[in-house]
């Protein structure tokens, strides 16, 4: 069998780097060959079980060698991956399964249920500590592979309704990412790649497909910790690490505490959240490495510019340099434009990110109308404010999608006020993000209580955790008298982030 591309030949890379360690994670470890004949095994299987072109395999699992595994077979089979978010509440899950309509699930035992409850008619291959194997043992048949320019993964964001939406990426996006980052990263057959985040984002996903595209070994800890990272940095050897900002705080603490020094670390990317200046000082300084950090959403296949923080901390004025986001790749232009308008705006003025890109999507699965408003004329628009400066850099003023970003999960405000608003106590509710150097951003919830009612704040928090997923709960709660509304009633939530900023919340109380 030809194989299929998730951006690169998984089997070119076998050929040249057989016996060598793909992806370790925990006890668990495979190949470049092994990986390759999984894959060939898995597209084999996956047609003795019916599927073919543009089926949707849906994956709910923290295993990494299934994960690579899966995909790479739905990919030579032209069906297309759906890494589902295993955090996600049964509601929230039952909503994704609804909307991608997958031919086949594999799920983790822990996991089965929510799948069964999502969709009780939906055949789950359930996967224990053997992985694949048993299933792999069923009938095969074989495959050919489509060409290139089709959908290989489909991964889900709320979106500002709160609706999931799913964002469809090619394997021509995915190459401009595992071929031109490696590249911008220093990725080399000798590198020792550490992922520590989830699967089910494009950060994740990404990052190991960087790794292997270039032949490295993947570490990936099945149970992710302070003293795991250090563990694997200090006896792995990892060279290269992706972190959100909450990883990196705690690992630079630790590290610093310890007194200890990374020899074998030599680059390490920053993303999914934003990261304070402090962080980035105090990172630069801990790790004695190169510090990169990125922005991108899901719809550009993750990043599309980056800051060097190391060269950065050089610059006349540090920290107006820190503040960015960066300049955008050299295969990436970004312009600022007017929100209402679409048209472009001067140097130094904020508006709408619009970004053109061999990585921006080819839309979002089953929404003409939404894809419609996402594409135009060859651009993305992102849906977040920002600047550019004289020197070209990037600057994010505001989410116009309101999202906040709290330790690498997207939380979209709508979701979190819509389980608010349902609790007796609550007459109305605003969900806004504030700056937190640990987590990038934290939910903060502000009330309009009804008349005699009272909320706590772990009240308010578990209320929403038992209808959304846990990670979306508020993390501070201000009770107002009312909150501000312009004449058409719409609350204001640019007047509240500022009066939380200044530490005046208007009519506060306790």
């Amino acid at each position: 069998m030809v194989p299929g591309t998730l951006g690169f030949d998984l089997a070119a890379v076998a050929a040249r780097r057989g016996d060598a360690t793909a992806i370790r994670s925990g006890d668990r470890e495979v190949s470049y060959a092994q990986l390759d004949g999984l894959a060939e095994q898995v597209a084999g299987r996956l047609a003795g079980e019916g599927l073919g072109r543009g089926d949707r395999v849906l994956l709910l699992t923290r295993s990494a060698i299934d994960t690579f595994a899966l995909l790479a077979g739905a990919a030579r089979l032209g069906a297309v991956t759906v890494p589902a978010n295993w955090r996600l509440s049964e509601a929230e899950l039952s909503g994704v399964v609804a909307d991608a309509r997958p031919a086949l699930a594999f799920a983790d035992a822990s996991y089965a249920a929510s799948l069964h409850a999502a969709d009780g008619s939906m055949p789950v291959v359930v996967l224990d500590a053997s992985g694949l194997d048993a299933w792999l043992d069923g009938p095969r048949d074989e495959v050919t592979v489509d060409p290139e320019g089709r959908p290989v993964l489909q991964i889900y964001t709320s979106g500002t309704s709160g609706q999931p939406k799913g964002v469809l990426l090619t394997d021509i996006n995915l190459s401009q990412k595992v071929v031109r980052m490696g590249e911008e990263w220093a990725f080399s057959s000798e590198s020792v790649s550490l992922l520590a985040t989830p699967l089910f984002h494009i950060g994740g996903l990404s990052w190991g497909l960087i790794s292997l595209a270039a032949g490295s070994t993947l570490v990936v800890p099945p149970v992710v910790s302070t003293e795991r990272l250090r563990h694997d940095i200090e006896n792995a050897g990892a060279t290269h690490a992706f972190l959100v900002p909450k990883m990196l705080t705690d690992l630079v603490d630790a590290m610093a505490s310890a007194g200890a020094s990374t020899t074998s670390l030599e680059v390490v990317v920053c993303g999914a959240a934003p990261v304070s200046v402090a962080l980035q000082q105090k990172a630069s300084r801990t790790l004695g490495c190169r510090l990169v950090q990125v922005y991108g959403l899901t719809e550009t296949t993750g990043a599309v510019t980056q800051l060097e923080a190391s060269a950065a901390l050089a610059a006349p004025d540090p920290e107006a340099v820190l503040r960015s986001a960066g300049r955008p790749y050299p295969w990436v232009d970004i312009e600022i434009r007017d929100p209402e308008t679409s048209s472009p705006v001067a140097t130094g003025s904020a508006g709408e990110i619009w970004v053109r890109s061999p990585q921006n999507c080819s839309g979002y699965w089953g929404r003409r109308d939404d894809t419609e408003a996402l594409l135009v004329d060859g651009w993305l628009r992102t849906g977040d404010g920002g600047l550019i400066d004289a020197d070209g850099r990037l600057h994010i003023t505001d989410r116009l999608k309101d999202m906040i970003v709290s330790g690498g999960e997207n939380i979209y405000s709508v979701e979190v006020e819509r389980a608010l608003q349902q609790h007796p106590s609550v007459r109305d509710v605003a969900i806004i993000g504030r700056p937190d150097d640990a987590w990038g951003e934290v939910v903060v919830a502000v009330v309009e209580l009804e008349d005699g009612r009272q909320i706590t704040l772990e009240q308010a928090a578990e209320h929403v955790a038992s209808r959304v997923g846990r990670y979306k709960r508020p993390r501070d709660l201000v009770v107002v008298d009312a909150l501000p509304r312009n004449t058409n009633g719409k609350i204001l939530k640019n007047q509240i982030r500022r009066q939380l900023a200044s530490g005046d919340s208007g009519k506060a109380r306790p």
